[in-house]
């Protein structure tokens, strides 16, 4: 019996390993063992105080100081998953469930954030720049909860009690940024307010993005499923009932008839393999490496006859998915088949990344896929879902795609009800008689004239008095009901764009396609562009700005006024240096839009040029200028329009700055002459910024050459 109980425990134990390393997990404190497992991420308290947990102890904090900082066991810039229990004591309190931030480590500034707010039971995601409520989800007092976070390499989620509640795609927080340090804290924020008060227990760390099923999975390890209650049969409503016809399927077993060893000359390699509900599927793809540019054709079966819109297909960047669709053959297994038509600047190999989206449900897995130019990547699916049964004419059919367009039910059963015949009764023979119509015998008869009677005398009748019509009664008009508006809480927050220009434009066409007009903030940093709302019906508006080069921009959209049942549907375009950059359509009645805008330098852009031209929208600006390399003695005068505005300058490694007043809707010459040239070249360089509003909105280089070839910089001033 004892060598029984140690084989089992052996066997559980073995099991639980093998399922941890399948997880990918890394780190793992239950708060059970010695002090010394925790004491490496424990902060705020030499010697932990321990409390009853989800599984036996946890860890106390008590609201002021104690909290953990997950310095190992997790790469907050790599594929992660982080999972604990919490249970607050006091829900109503605000505290910090976790923080995540990104931290310069030249000035120890916080570059990027990422919190959960715990407040009047409620939960609150916040960022450096926004704040969406968790809404529908209310936290109590002393109750575990379960939550996890994870990252993907493309996406963020966030679980509670197993159950996805935020997903977002912009991953800038992720991005391995040089001398930056990144933190993850649980229980404290960055600025040491709002500590958690309650207990913690199991946290995990592991080194991929877990699955939807597998978070499932985790949060009912510890928390039991309630057993089923017995069902109660009350006989003395058992009723007979008549048995149901069987549908028996043609076909009980997929038929694998559709794989080739090859597609066009180059030989198939499944894989990976799928099983999907749907019928209908798309197809996620996205470069998984380096972009370079690669393009790949798709077909369904290793069919020669190719939608035109799967042939020849760029595969983009993380961030830009391009889709593929399919239908599949319900009967057979189905092989999606990835050639590449273009190997791109790479010449090895096309590496793509894809996902499946079964029907309108997107599957969690991602897969990496090899393409050479010596095979294809093939991924079989199968489809395991029911085939819908519809009623046609009292017959049930199970629906099944059919080849050649032949009419086949693959199943019928007639459901037309049987009626009892009564006998059929001898229906009485009619004989038609047609007798010969009869003379008629007319007999005359004399009769005596009467006399004449005297006529009446005619009754004149008095004419009527007229009524005086009545006066119509008029029925007041009704009140005007007061009109609804409702507000949207809720936001959804785009891929992030890269743009080679500060000069942003927006062109927003109204798409709702309906009588009344909409209305709408747009907002660029939190500070709205205009100070009434944009308004729309049917037409198209055109926004300019321009954004900083210092940081990621956000530019939001925001509907106003929106009344009930009011549609807002918008086609956003969005262009840098009137060169479209992206188009999003937008529902503004279902969520309002945050568009991150990252300004990154066209490559060679930070050689310094003679002559420079930039757009902008304000009239009140500043310029900046310092020497562009090594302090020799530069000194510059700048005048705008013939008159000097900075006069003899000598150029240092600190910026001086100079406000100028632009003429509106017109060109605005800089003349950059070189007073004196310097001792390390024979060139006068000067870096030059341009702000507006105390935003950085251009900056660059200047050369003047000599006295005869000054640097000359146009700035055109456009307005909205």
């Amino acid at each position: 019996m004892g060598r029984f109980r140690v084989t089992l425990f052996l066997l559980l134990f073995g099991a639980l390993g093998l399922n941890a390393q399948y997880d990918g997990q890394v780190k793992h404190w239950n708060f059970d063992g010695s002090a010394k497992e925790y004491a490496p991420i424990l902060r705020g308290i030499t010697n932990a105080i321990l409390s009853p947990g989800i599984k036996d102890l946890g860890l106390w904090m008590d609201g002021e100081n104690v909290h953990l900082n997950l310095v190992e066991g997790v790469d907050l810039t790599d594929d992660f998953t982080i999972g604990f229990w919490f249970s607050p004591v006091v829900a109503d309190k605000e505290q910090t469930i976790f923080s995540q931030i990104k931290q310069s480590q030249k000035d120890n500034q916080q570059k990027r954030s990422f919190y959960l707010i715990l407040k009047d039971k409620t939960l609150t995601l916040k960022t450096d720049k926004i704040s969406i409520p968790l809404k529908d989800i209310t936290i109590d007092n002393n109750v575990w909860y379960y939550l996890a976070y994870t990252y993907d390499g493309f996406e963020a989620k966030l679980y509670l009690q197993g159950k996805e509640v935020y997903a977002t795609s912009n991953v800038t927080l992720y991005n391995n940024l040089s001398l930056h340090s990144d933190y993850f804290m649980i229980g404290k924020s960055m600025a040491s307010t709002a500590f958690f008060e309650g207990s913690v227990d199991e946290v995990k760390t592991y080194n991929k993005a877990l699955s939807s099923d597998r978070i499932m999975e985790l949060y009912r390890m510890l928390v039991p499923i309630p057993a089923p209650k017995e069902s109660v049969i009350d006989s003395t409503k058992l009723i007979a009932e008549k048995p149901k016809p069987e549908i028996v399927e043609k076909k009980d077993v997929l038929v694998n008839e559709h794989f080739k060893e090859e597609f066009k000359g180059r030989r198939n390699d499944i894989q990976c393999k799928v099983e999907v509900q749907s019928l209908n599927i798309q197809l996620e793809m996205w470069d998984y490496d380096e972009y370079d540019e690669d393009r790949i054709t798709a077909t369904l079966n290793n069919s020669l006859f190719i939608d035109p819109n799967n042939i020849n297909r760029l595969v983009p960047k993380k961030r830009n998915k391009h889709i593929f669709k399919f239908i599949l053959d319900p009967q057979k297994i189905n092989y999606i088949t990835l050639y590449a038509s273009d190997m791109g600047n790479f010449d090895s190999q096309n590496t793509v990344a894809i996902r499946l989206w079964d029907g309108n449900k997107r599957l969690d897995d991602i897969y990496k896929l090899v393409l050479t130019e010596e095979k294809n990547a093939v991924i079989e699916v199968s489809h395991v879902g029911d085939i819908p049964i519809v009623q046609k004419d009292n017959i049930l059919i199970r629906e099944i795609p059919v080849e050649k367009n032949e009419p086949e039910i693959i199943t019928t059963i007639d459901t037309t009800p049987v009626i009892a015949e009564k006998p059929i009764l001898a229906e009485p023979e009619i004989v038609e008689v047609n007798p010969l119509p009869k003379e008629p015998v007319v007999v005359e008869k004399t009769k005596e004239p009467k006399a004449p009677k005297e006529p009446k005398p005619k009754k004149i009748k008095k004419p009527k008095a007229q009524k005086e019509p009545k006066p119509k009664k008029v029925k007041p008009e009704p009140e005007p009901k007061p009109l609804e508006y409702i507000t949207i809480l809720d936001y959804n927050i785009l891929d992030a764009q890269v743009v080679h220009s500060t000069n942003i434009t927006l062109e927003i066409t109204d798409e709702s396609k309906q009588r009344g007009s909409v209305q709408l903030n747009v907002s660029l940093d939190e500070a709205k562009l205009s100070s009434t709302p944009y308004t729309l019906k049917g037409d198209t508006r055109t926004i300019r700005f321009n954004i900083d080069t210092r940081k990621e921009s956000v530019i939001t959209l925001e509907s106003f006024q929106l009344e009930k049942n009011q549609k807002c549907r918008l086609m956003v375009k969005l262009l840098a240096d009137d060169e479209l950059v992206q188009e999003f359509p937008l529902r503004l009645e279902k969520y309002n839009a945050i568009i991150p805008v990252a300004f990154v330098p066209k490559p060679g852009s930070a050689r310094p040029n003679n002559r420079r031209t930039i757009v902008v929208r304000d009239t009140a600006l500043s310029i900046k200028v310092r020497d562009n390399s090594k302090v020799d003695g530069d000194v510059i005068t700048i005048k705008h329009g013939g008159k000097v505005i900075l006069e003899n300058h000598f150029l240092t490694e600190e910026f001086h700055e100079v406000p100028i007043a632009l003429n509106a809707k017109q060109e605005n010459k800089l003349v950059f002459v070189p007073v004196e040239m310097g001792k390390a070249s024979t060139e006068n360089t000067a870096w030059v910024q341009i702000i507006a509003n105390g935003k950085i909105i251009h900056e660059f280089s200047l050369r003047s050459q000599n006295s005869n070839q000054p640097a000359t910089l146009t700035i055109i001033h456009e307005s909205e």
